[in-house]
């Protein structure tokens, strides 16, 4: 990818991050309301990561172009190289040399400017994030499965938690640091007790059973996964404030879940359960890793007394929200729909009225199409069109005739070849020639004869092979020329 390249993807990245700060902020706005309106989408965690997803797209949209016209057959270095060689000294290949340096405006600097920034940005929240996975990794590789615990507990903990081993198929451990209960599913999956709450006896059996039921439906709902997703989504929106707003309402929506889960079929335990999670933020450390699990008493943007109320009185959200939640995925769609249309040049249609272009073979027929995955080609960088030998070809546009050639190093398919510099950065490529009319450095005119279709080079028939490319890029030919 050369400079042209990097500053256009430069200009593009920062339009979309611009445009995922705008969504993100629109979508803001909508949580206002639509919390005001009605308390219980604060426990919705669908609704959240819904919110996080559709942040996330813009910058999808830029980071994954179609990348397979990012690699020119003809670079601008190549058409350096071929100048260099096929025309003498001429005033023409200076202005070209320059072309890069002259389109590299202020805020083409000004994007690459960001996208450095962005990256170490990027890097540092990647960084931060691997450091605490290897902090949740190192406490589970320091604690001990409940089989080799045996001596260290009573008989009664023994035997219930080796039978929850058994019937969940997870690993139990007992960590001898002071964390709250966790679980994490990767490719295995953990639950995670701190040593202290069974071995010390802390904790009543049933309250420990209640702690256990709320880490196995976070294992259900794959809340650990949801949690992952959001720190990865974050980790790329780092510039993003919203993001970190939906992701910290997506926590506290994941724990309260849980807790009414928990209780819906025990709710004369309310207060003991309450009492279980204060008991359990008292002793845990509550670190960092905290963030990146599935935990009891997980940090959370919401406040501690927002939960216990929550416990203590809860609303009906599972008659609620169930009826609402295909709305929300239909809803989430079409507004990844509509971002999609609506995106700021990601996928926009090249300026058919930058430049006048005429077929330079009338009355062919397209043998082979622009794109991926044709007949012959894996992507098809130009148009094919299939006339007899020696029909007549003109130039697309009016310009300056850069190479004229009848075998170019290192493109030997391309057979007999004219390259011709138009104006606004365009380059027209036309090979497989059968003879040349013009020479390099000629000034031509839209409609002028430079040759006559031929067989040269790698070609399955007399045809024109016809490239176009802006600015060093690939374009469809067909977006500028009526064939």
């Amino acid at each position: 990818m050369n400079m042209i390249n990097i500053v256009d993807f430069s200009t593009e990245f920062i339009v979309m991050c611009l445009y995922s700060l705008s969504l993100s902020l629109a979508l803001f706005v909508l949580v206002q309301v639509s919390t005001r309106m009605s308390s219980i989408v604060y426990m919705w965690r669908d609704y959240w990561i819904a919110l996080i997803a559709l942040s996330a797209l813009p910058l999808m949209f830029s980071i994954l172009p179609n990348y397979t016209q990012e690699f020119s057959v003809f670079d601008f270095s190549q058409l350096q190289l071929v100048f260099n060689e096929t025309v003498s000294t001429t005033p023409l290949i200076t202005t070209t040399n320059q072309l890069p340096i002259q389109e590299i405006s202020t805020i083409g600097v000004a994007s690459v400017f960001w996208l450095c920034i962005y990256l170490t940005g990027l890097l540092y929240a990647l960084k931060c994030l691997i450091v605490n996975i290897r902090l949740v990794h190192s406490i589970i590789k320091s604690s001990k499965n409940i089989i080799d615990t045996k001596p260290l507990i009573n008989h009664q903990s023994y035997k219930h938690l080796t039978r929850i081993q058994k019937q969940t198929k997870i690993d139990v451990l007992l960590s001898p640091l002071a964390i709250s209960p966790f679980v994490y599913q990767w490719r295995k999956q953990y639950l995670v007790l701190p040593e202290s709450i069974i071995k010390d006896s802390q904790l009543s059996h049933q309250e420990i059973n209640l702690i256990i039921e709320h880490e196995l439906i976070h294992l259900r709902n794959r809340d650990q996964l949801m949690v992952m997703f959001s720190h990865f989504i974050a980790c790329a929106l780092w510039f993003n404030p919203f993001v970190k707003v939906f992701q910290k309402n997506m926590n506290w929506a994941i724990e309260a879940h849980c807790d009414s889960e928990v209780l819906i079929q025990k709710p004369h335990l309310r207060k003991i359960y309450a009492q279980t999670m204060l008991k359990i933020l008292r002793q845990s450390a509550t670190t960092t890793s905290n963030h990146m699990v599935a935990a009891f008493s997980m940090k959370t943007h919401r406040s501690l007394t927002m939960r216990i109320n929550n416990i203590m009185k809860p609303i009906n959200t599972e008659v609620k929200l169930k009826p609402k939640k295909k709305k929300l995925w239909a809803t989430a769609l079409s507004v990844g729909i509509v971002m999609f249309i609506t995106q700021p040049q990601s996928f926009a249609s090249p300026d058919s009225e930058q430049i006048n272009m005429v077929n330079p073979v009338k009355q062919a027929k397209v043998t082979s199409k622009y794109g991926a995955n044709n007949k012959f080609h894996q992507f098809h960088k130009g148009i094919d069109l299939g006339a007899s030998i020696d029909t007549p070809i003109v130039a697309a546009s009016s310009g300056v005739v850069r190479v004229s050639t009848d075998l170019l190093e290192k493109r030997k398919n391309y057979g007999t070849l004219i390259i011709i510099d138009h104006d606004d950065g365009f380059h027209s490529v036309y090979a497989h020639l059968n003879s040349r009319n013009v020479s390099a450095g000629d000034k031509v005119e839209a409609g002028q004869l430079i040759g006559h279709v031929g067989e040269t080079g790698k070609a399955s028939g007399p045809h024109l092979h016809l490239e176009l490319l802006k600015d060093n890029k690939h374009v469809n030919p067909s977006d500028y020329i009526q064939f």
